[in-house]
């Protein structure tokens, strides 16, 4: 670098005080070098700092000249002896000097050693979560990393890279092509275990981006790796996991459940001692009991997750399961504790560069916000999730910023445009023609727009493919959504009797999930009903359930 230090300098040419004393007096007196004491200290990426240098170039162009006026052989043994100069002088405190020792190994042409320290440097990186700086490191150690004698470090590298570092800059995409790289090496290596784990790893990167199809097909391809290792309980425990995972993330509720036991009966023979495997099936739990189960049931299991990773130090992964465990308040009515848990989300995330948490965190502020009718808070919180979701190709995060931007549209008036967001919405889920668990509220969102814009056709026919989707996949909140639903175009329609079927159908199952916000929501959307049909005792049950509706909504802080 531009600095330098002289006693570094004196042990490199191997001379005396007083030798070096005199050249330097003779640089300095030319221009060359002039004490870093006329300058304040830069901390120059990569240069010793601090204690360590004393001396600078007066300009960098000198430097580069007395560079490149070495021959290079010359050129080489001139960083070799640098950099084994730095080795001895700071061997009790090298951590700081690792980058500087790669870059001199590699510009001396000792690979293996250059590798060693950008692995090292690298690994320092990780543990403070600099992962866009360990991402540049190990960049560079894959690019050292040619020939077949360095192929099963080459594949090792590329699978920390997809597994360690990609995954947390926000670049999935990154991740899976390193990944399979890693894979097609194993395979030529004949290492189907060290492949199959490869493979899950990819497949976890694109269980990120919500491409389902393709985990499922990495999770299968590790699974044929396994079939030569009948005995790796661990790989197959964490296949069936991600295999769950999947499927939850697909909406196949039942199929999810069935590989999820499965996981953890293999997990049990381990003595449960794998994070990652708890983690995941806890977190794909949560995302189950959102579709069938309650609730709180949700958020039990949301916050168990992030006990879990952070008694296992997972601390980039703890902000996923907190996400989590906030929109279960949210769903829940408890606004307050929802935005409080998601600005820790949100603080964590970034703390640990956790770029896709970051996206899920604004996403809950912005629900929290519609909840509140904070509208500029929806679409600040909302256009930041969707700017993190558009970075990462994260189709499941976008899509439901659009479907909150439909909900904040209908709760302004304006349902030609709360139409436009919802169908919008839809278009994103299906993108890469994959369904996924929100699709049919997704979908109950377009028909309940489209019955206020006055559709009345449209709002059927997106209902009705709503309420097949969630009974074919053992859904328990949103039939009786759809069923609200129903009630309203019934009585829109005039057909009081069958309205009425349906919203005490909705009143029914809410009650035993104990949905207090959305039980709330139909008895208000009940008294309408008493309202317009307007018989004898229709005006005393209209109020009654409006006063039940408006005591909930006004002890949660909810809107209606």
């Amino acid at each position: 670098g531009r600095q330098l230090h002289s006693e570094l300098l004196r042990r490199v040419r191997n001379l005396s005080e007083e030798a070096i004393a005199e050249q330097l007096d003779e640089a300095i007196s030319i221009r060359i070098l002039e004490p870093l004491a006329v300058h304040a200290q830069s901390n120059e990426h990569g240069d010793e700092v601090g204690q360590a240098a004393d001396l600078m170039f007066t300009h960098d162009k000198i430097r580069e000249v007395l560079a490149h006026s070495l021959n290079p052989l010359r050129h080489r043994i001139a960083h070799r002896q640098i950099a084994k100069t730095v080795e001895e002088y700071y061997a009790s405190r090298l951590h700081p000097y690792y980058r500087k020792l790669a870059y001199h190994y590699h510009l001396a042409e000792e690979v293996e050693q250059a590798i060693d320290y950008l692995r090292k440097a690298a690994a320092q990186s990780i543990q403070v979560y600099a992962f866009t700086d360990a991402a540049t490191l190990m960049e560079q150690a894959v690019e050292l990393l040619l020939g077949e004698q360095y192929k099963s470090l080459r594949a090792d590298m590329l699978r920390k890279l997809s597994a360690e570092v990609y995954i947390y800059t926000g670049r999935p995409d990154k991740a899976i092509e390193a990944g399979i790289a890693a894979a097609a090496l194993y395979q030529e290596l004949e290492n189907p275990l060290k492949e199959a784990e490869t493979r899950l790893d990819v497949s976890f990167s694109f269980h990120w981006i919500s491409q389902e199809t393709k985990a499922s097909a990495g999770i299968k391809r590790a699974l044929t790796c396994l079939e030569q290792a009948p005995h790796e309980t661990r790989l197959f425990a964490k296949a069936h996991v991600q295999w769950g995972l999947s499927a939850t993330i697909s909406g196949d509720i039942l199929e999810a459940l069935e590989h999820l036991s499965l996981a953890d009966v293999l997990h049990e023979q381990l003595g449960s001692n794998d994070p990652f495997i708890g983690v995941v099936s806890l977190w794909a739990r949560s995302w189950c009991a959102f579709t069938s189960g309650t609730l709180q049931q949700m958020l039990d299991l949301a916050q168990e997750s992030a006990v879990l990773c952070r008694s296992a130090h997972m601390f980039a992964w703890e902000p996923m399961m907190t996400y989590t465990a906030a929109w279960a308040l949210m769903l829940m009515g408890r606004l307050q504790e929802a935005s409080s848990v998601a600005y820790e989300t949100l603080e964590k995330a970034q703390q640990h560069n956790a770029v896709g948490a970051q996206g899920w965190a604004y996403l809950v502020l912005s629900f929290v916000a519609i909840q509140q009718g904070q509208w500029d808070k929806v679409d600040s919180c909302g256009d930041k999730a969707a700017e993190i979701a558009m970075k990462m190709h994260e189709s499941s995060l976008l899509a439901r910023v659009f479907w909150g931007r439909s909900i904040c549209a209908g709760w302004r008036g304006e349902w030609k445009q709360a139409v436009a967001y919802a169908l919008e919405s839809t278009h994103i889920s299906r993108r890469d023609d994959e369904f996924t668990l929100i699709y049919p509220y997704l979908l109950t969102q377009v028909a309940k727009a489209s019955l206020f814009a006055g559709k009345l056709e449209e709002a059927q026919l997106t209902l009705n493919q709503a309420m097949q989707f969630a009974q074919k996949h053992s859904y328990r909140q949103l039939p009786a959504l759809c069923h609200r639903l129903q009630g309203r175009i019934l009585q829109v329609q005039g057909v009081y009797e069958q309205a009425q079927d349906h919203f005490e159908q909705s009143l029914t199952e809410l009650a035993a999930l104990h949905d207090e916000v959305e039980y709330a929501r139909t008895q208000e959307a009940y008294a309408l009903l008493f309202s317009v049909r307007n018989l004898a005792s229709d005006t005393e049950q209209a109020s009654v359930l409006q006063q039940q509706a408006y005591a909930t909504f006004q002890r949660l802080g909810v809107n209606g």
